[in-house]
């Protein structure tokens, strides 16, 4: 029995306010669909860095411009077409990072067309009456853990133990809430001369590249000025989106907190 397609159509403005809104959808549309939690947050991740990508680049200077989504659902697969009206960019053409670069040779940033290429099975790009056209393919294989889906960043926890500063944000470090982790961070140099950093990941739901940078830059910078940084408590998602970039081998994780806390010493 072959199962009819499904399809739902949606746009969103030009502004990256609306991942916030994306992301509502495609949990609605998972429960619709009675997606698994893992497919949504993969198939989000990917949306996100392209949403991000043409937003940012694509039709920044033309605010009335809209991001056009079809999602359809046949048997084993979902098929997501994204098109656009800004200026010509075909992502299956963007070069592949290296992952294998030292820390110090590493660009902060480049990572979004990477994880929305492993995060997809397959990505096809036209250029069609001054359109970009994109067309993501997902498979939906059996046996997908399932995943709740989080919520969003609304508030980053401060406190001091041990003489460790630790930073616990809660919900989805994306293109919207990655920069207030990074002021954050940011003021603890002037404002705490010589601690060490943990980043208490417990409640991070999601990570996009733009998180990612927010982590690289903290690295780095902290490995310049002598001071330690570790991230701690990680769940499976996000330490599966390190793991692909290959961020596991720059960053100190922890599993928990406690053992963080006594590597600091």
């Amino acid at each position: 029995m072959i199962m009819a397609t499904q399809k739902i159509t949606f746009s969103l403005s030009n502004s990256l306010s609306e991942l916030e809104r994306l992301s509502e959808l495609l949990s609605l549309i998972g429960e619709k669909w009675s997606l698994p939690g893992k497919i949504i947050l993969q198939l989000n991740l990917a949306l996100d860095e392209l949403f991000t990508n043409v937003v940012s680049y694509g039709i920044e200077r033309e605010p009335d411009q809209e991001v056009h989504f079809t999602i359809a659902h046949r048997e084993d697969e979902i098929e997501i077409v994204v098109s656009d009206g800004g200026q010509s960019f075909d992502p299956t053409q963007a070069p592949v990072p290296d992952l294998n670069l030292s820390l110090d040779d590493q660009p902060v940033g480049g990572l979004g067309i990477f994880l929305m290429r492993q995060y997809t099975d397959n990505i096809e790009y036209r250029r069609e009456n001054g359109k970009n056209i994109v067309t993501l393919t997902k498979k939906i294989r059996k046996n997908t853990y399932n995943h709740p889906i989080g919520g969003f960043l609304m508030d980053i926890r401060k406190t001091e133990e041990q003489g460790v500063i630790i930073l616990a944000p809660d919900g989805r470090l994306d293109s919207n809430s990655a920069p207030i982790l990074e002021q954050e961070i940011g003021s603890i140099g002037s404002d705490d001369e010589g601690h060490h950093l943990l980043l208490d990941f417990s409640k991070v739901e999601y990570i996009s590249s733009a998180g990612l940078r927010v982590v690289l830059k903290t690295v780095k910078e902290r490995q310049a000025a002598s001071k330690s940084f570790a991230v701690s408590n990680m769940q499976d998602h996000v330490r599966e989106v390190f793991e692909i970039s290959g961020f596991d081998s720059y960053v100190t994780i922890h599993p928990d907190t406690p053992q963080a806390l006594a590597n600091f010493k």
